[in-house]
């Protein structure tokens, strides 16, 4: 399975060259959120399979247009 997250509110956040407001990271998807989709996928049984998993925020700063491009 392939599990595709959205962004998710870790402290690598404060890394990235535009790091995103405090506001933004509290709508984002929580370690927990991922670890409970995972911890699904794994229970499945024997006879299904998920091959791809997209979980995002229901705020989603993709889709809203929230992103910034780094400032030169």
């Amino acid at each position: 399975c392939v599990i595709y997250p959205g962004e998710v509110a870790t402290p690598l956040l404060k890394t990235r060259p535009v790091p995103p407001a405090q506001e933004d990271i509290d709508r984002m998807l929580k370690p927990e959120d991922l670890g409970r989709t995972i911890r699904f996928v794994a229970e499945m049984p024997p006879h299904a399979c998920v091959n791809e998993l997209v979980i995002t925020p229901t705020w989603n700063r993709f889709y809203l247009g929230g992103l910034e491009a780094p400032k030169s």
